[in-house]
C-alpha cells in the first residue's frame, strides 16, 4: 500500500563544541531613560496632587474659621397679629396682670481704652421660664474705663411699660457672686442704646461697634439688701432693649463687679407693666 510522501525540514542540534548562543534570538535591552522619565514624572504627578489636596483642605478650613460665628437670625414674626382690635372699642374686658420680669439675653462688658477689642465672655445658655439666659455671665462690671451692655427682650403684647431694675442681695447671699466687696453706694448712669429687633452677637461687641447712644434713661444706686428701678417707658413687645450701663457723672474712681446665677431676680433685669 502506497503512502503519501511528507517533507520534513531539519535543523542539527548545537554540538558539545558550538556556542549555544548562536541558537537563541538576541534580547533588546530596555531603554532606562525612558523608564526613568516615566518614573520622574509619576512623582511630580503624585505630588502635585498632593500638594492641592492639602491646599484645598486649609482652604475649606480657613473659610469655615471665618464664618464660625453664627450667621445673623432672622427677625421674628409678632405672633400677636390683630390684638389690638380686641380692645379698640372698649368692648372687650380686660382682666389686670401683675409685672412681669424679662431676664437679660445678652451681658457683656466693652472697654473705652481698647474700643476695639472683645472682652472674654461666656456662650453657655440654659433654658428658663423667662427664655434662654447667660448661665454663668450675668455679669455687672463698671469702672471708669469699662461699660456694661445689657439686653432684654420685651416678652408679652399688652405688656409693653418697661423698667430696668437692679437688685442686689445682702452680702452674704448664695445668689450672688462678688468680685469687689466695695460697690455698696455706687451710682451708675443707664443709657438707651440704638434699638434692633435682633439679638446682640457677643462676639462682636467692643466699644467700637456697639450700637451707638441714644438717651440718658436716668441713674440706678447700688446698695447690697436694695432694689431700686428706672422711670418706665413705652416697649413694644418682640423687640429688644438695649442699655449701657456706666460710671455716673465723672465718678472715675467708681467700681462695681458682681455676677448673679440661677433664676433669681438680681442684679439688672427689666419688668414689663400691662398697657391694655
Amino acid at each position: 500500500m502506497a503512502h503519501p510522501r511528507t517533507n520534513f525540514n531539519y535543523e542539527s542540534l548545537a554540538q558539545e563544541d558550538q556556542d549555544i548562543s548562536e541558537f537563541k534570538t538576541p534580547i533588546k535591552p530596555v531603554d532606562g531613560t525612558v523608564t526613568s522619565r516615566f518614573i520622574y514624572w509619576a512623582i511630580v504627578v503624585v505630588t502635585l496632587c498632593t500638594i492641592f489636596d492639602a491646599a484645598l483642605i486649609f482652604f475649606v478650613t480657613y473659610r469655615y474659621a471665618l464664618s464660625a460665628s453664627p450667621p445673623s437670625p432672622l427677625e421674628r414674626p409678632s405672633t400677636y397679629i390683630n390684638f389690638e382690635n380686641l380692645y379698640r372699642n372698649g368692648t372687650r374686658p380686660k382682666t389686670k396682670h401683675g409685672a412681669i420680669t424679662s431676664l437679660t439675653k445678652v451681658q457683656t462688658q466693652t472697654s473705652r481704652v481698647e474700643p476695639e477689642r472683645v472682652l472674654p465672655h461666656s456662650n453657655e445658655m440654659w433654658m428658663t421660664y423667662y427664655g434662654s439666659v447667660p448661665i454663668g455671665d450675668r455679669r455687672l462690671k463698671v469702672t471708669g474705663q469699662i461699660s456694661t451692655i445689657a439686653q432684654s427682650r420685651v416678652l408679652d403684647w399688652g405688656m409693653e411699660n418697661c423698667s430696668l431694675v437692679i437688685t442686689v442681695p445682702a452680702l452674704n447671699d448664695t445668689s450672688l457672686i462678688v468680685s469687689e466687696s466695695h460697690i455698696d453706694s455706687q451710682l451708675l448712669d443707664v443709657w438707651a442704646l440704638e434699638s434692633t429687633n435682633r439679638k446682640l452677637n457677643v462676639r462682636q461687641i467692643s466699644y467700637k461697634t456697639k450700637p451707638s447712644r441714644q438717651k440718658l434713661l436716668g441713674s440706678l444706686q447700688v446698695e447690697f439688701g436694695n432694689t431700686y428701678e428706672l422711670q418706665s417707658w413705652n416697649c413694644k413687645a418682640g423687640t429688644y432693649q438695649t442699655f449701657e450701663l456706666v460710671c455716673s457723672g465723672d465718678d472715675s474712681d467708681c467700681s462695681v463687679d458682681l455676677t448673679t446665677v440661677g433664676e433669681i431676680q438680681a442684679g439688672i433685669y427689666m419688668r414689663q407693666y400691662q398697657t391694655v
